[in-house]
């Protein structure tokens, strides 16, 4: 579902409906890997510091499931103010794994005019999957007037920002996306 391209069911993937694209609330919670309930068992119960490192470490499971993985990562990162600043710092990496994964869960943060601020540059990056993610985080943040930088991404080569910006149009102008999805297959 939703531009996830390659991820075992996991807490992050969790957070998409039949509807759409949904996305989790920020928990309050010290610890919020003592309720992880994520494919990655071994995350449970880890502390920011060592969630850190596995955000800098190689994904134990290989480049196939980087995505999954450091989303899942940086999602656990992003509950406490510390892990938020950590992430903002991984927006200038040069691994666009991380750096997607740094989008997701900084554009979780709704209704702050940094975050879609952060996500319409992203929007424009040159790594689809980076362009993905950040167009769905606008969605995400209910930012409508995005909608004419969006709609010509509908026919963009790349089919995972294809499918960002007609998930983006379709938010907020449903019956243009039907035209546009049929456009699209």
């Amino acid at each position: 579902g939703g531009n996830r391209d390659n991820l075992p069911a996991a807490t992050v993937t969790s957070t998409i409906s039949a509807q759409g694209r949904t996305r989790p609330r920020r928990n309050t919670q010290a610890k919020p890997t003592a309720q992880y309930k994520g494919p990655y068992k071994e995350l449970k119960g880890l502390s920011l510091e060592a969630l850190i490192q596995r955000f800098k470490a190689p994904c134990p499971e290989g480049k196939a499931y980087a995505a999954g993985y450091y989303m899942e990562v940086a999602y656990l990162i992003w509950h406490t103010k510390r892990g938020v600043r950590f992430l903002r710092q991984q927006l200038a990496a040069s691994d666009p794994e991380r750096v997607r994964a740094a989008v997701f869960a900084l554009g979780l943060k709704k209704e702050s005019p940094n975050t879609v601020k952060m996500l319409l540059g992203f929007a424009r990056d040159p790594r689809p999957m980076v362009r993905a993610e950040a167009i769905d985080g606008l969605a995400h943040n209910r930012y409508r007037k995005a909608l004419k930088e969006v709609l010509p991404l509908c026919s963009n080569k790349n089919p995972y920002v294809v499918g960002a910006a007609l998930r983006y149009v379709s938010a907020f102008a449903r019956r243009r996306a039907i035209s546009l999805l049929l456009n699209a297959l």
